[in-house]
């Protein structure tokens, strides 16, 4: 008992050090008494405390760097509040760098530029989470929406979309941030420009001429050839190769065309038809639908099946057939085939397709996610519609990162809305508002809506906003020095 009456003593004695150093002081005093028995003794009661099963933080730092490369960058900078141990660790160059290539596939990150990599995973995280670094308007068409092909493309920074009357190719370079830059591109006698197509590399575009007119994104080295009549119903660009598709004597006619070489090959496939190149494994993937061939009206189709299906072989350039799949869809009656746009950085696409909508006697625009690399069709794990094959209209995405253009919610008042949201990502739904407006709601005000993790693009009707396309940046602005 007399043991048991001290310890106030001691615990007031102990609260009596006002200071750090004061109550270091009598902390060294006391655990200088201890025996072994009770230095054993406090060593459990303080690890109860402590962060006793830190394997992250007992690993070398290249194991470290392995594991982070599966979790999203925003980890990065999340956890580092953890202990000093993972700030340090998560802070190390080596784990950055392999987020950065988890996230985008590629290996051309310098190891010695840190701060450019750190910044690159900002503006990742930025984006994920919807927060955009900036925003512009500017003016152009009244766009209307054409199912017949797809008319404008985003590929990384360079934007290009088809003026109304068809006649002039709209190029900005939206990375400027001191003025959006645009050159305007037009056929040979202005004549009407049916289909363009967008790569890294290359603008291409086909008129009713029947011809195709390719160059480099600066507008050099301008070139062209002519195809038959019907053969610019697909056009596609990767890298520095220019694929056309179009149906003679009701086959499919695939058309190969080289930049560097100046020559072309064709092949055929008897189905209608989207095409994907690839032209680092020397491969094109033909797809097709079994329902509502070419020359169906869709709205017209006398089709009752309740299901319908997505056929596609891969060819390699010479025409040799490599491999076929198919998507079986069920609760789908017919789909007509618009297109590829890119939606990620590994081998991820978007396919664009036209369903009909019978109770508005319409067609609506849905989207399937083809992955190149498995050549197969993929869940693109939308937020919104998880458990879906295929994603409604007026969403897109990039990698796991989702965005939906006239965005509905029953907590918004009817004289307002979100004309654009951030919606999550696959793994949560979060809806975090990009653009919103007060006007009455009515159908037809967006007409497309383009992403990848640098911007995001939505072209409108002029009723909206101030201008009819709006661009937001989810990238920091680099400033360069005036000096050489």
């Amino acid at each position: 008992m007399e043991t048991l009456d001290v310890i106030p003593d001691i615990v007031q004695a102990f609260r009596q050090c006002q200071t750090n150093r004061s109550r270091a002081e009598a902390l060294e005093a006391l655990t200088a008494e201890l025996t072994p028995a009770e230095w054993r003794a406090l060593s459990a009661k303080l690890n109860g405390r402590d962060f006793r099963f830190d394997i992250v933080g007992a690993l070398p730092v290249e194991l470290v760097a392995s594991i982070f490369a599966h979790v999203d960058v925003g980890a990065l900078f999340r956890l580092q509040c953890v202990s000093k141990c993972w700030r340090s660790l998560l802070c190390s160059p080596d784990v950055l760098y392999e987020i950065l290539q988890a996230w985008d596939g590629t290996t051309t990150y310098r190891r010695g530029d840190y701060a450019l990599c750190q910044r690159k995973a900002r503006d990742i995280h930025r984006f994920r989470i919807g927060v955009y670094e900036d925003y512009t308007t500017f003016e152009g068409r009244t766009p209307g929406f054409r199912f017949d092909n797809l008319v404008d493309a985003l590929v990384k920074d360079t934007f290009i979309w088809l003026e109304n009357g068809s006649r002039t190719l709209n190029v900005y370079d939206l990375r400027n941030r001191t003025g959006i830059k645009k050159r305007q591109l037009y056929g040979d006698g202005h004549e009407r420009i049916l289909i363009v197509a967008l790569s890294e590399e290359l603008i291409a575009f086909a008129t009713s001429f029947n011809t195709c007119h390719v160059m480099k994104l600066d507008g050099s080295h301008r070139t062209k050839f002519k195809l038959a009549p019907g053969m610019f119903q697909q056009l596609a660009c990767r890298s520095r190769t220019v694929v056309c598709g179009g149906f003679v004597n009701d086959s499919a006619v695939i058309y190969l065309w080289d930049f560097d070489t100046q020559k072309g090959t064709s092949c055929v496939d008897p189905r209608t038809l989207a095409i994907l190149p690839d032209p680092h494994t020397q491969t094109i993937t033909v797809f097709a639908s079994d329902r509502c061939h070419k020359g169906v009206n869709l709205l017209k189709c006398k089709h009752t099946e309740s299901a319908c299906s997505i056929d596609y072989s891969r060819f390699s350039f010479n025409g040799e057939r490599i491999q076929d799949g198919t998507l079986c869809l069920s609760g789908l009656s017919g789909l007509s085939l618009r297109g590829f746009r890119p939606a990620g950085y590994q081998g991820q696409f978007a396919l664009l397709a036209l369903k009909p909508a019978p109770q508005i006697f319409d067609l609506v625009t849905i989207s399937f996610q083809f992955d190149e690399q498995l050549h197969e069709f993929t869940n693109p794990n939308c937020p919104k519609l998880s458990s879906c094959m295929w994603v409604k209209e007026n969403i897109s995405w990039w990698n796991d990162t989702f965005f939906q253009a006239q965005f509905m919610d029953r907590d918004i008042d009817a004289l307002g809305g979100i004309y654009l949201a951030h919606i999550g990502t696959s793994g949560a739904y979060n809806v975090t508002p990009q653009i919103e407006y007060r006007v009455p709601r009515h159908g037809g005000l967006v007409t497309s809506l383009f992403v990848n993790d640098k911007f995001a693009v939505l072209m409108s009707s002029k009723e909206i906003a101030e201008g009819t396309c709006h661009v937001l940046s989810y990238e920091e602005p680099i400033f360069h020095s005036k000096d050489p």
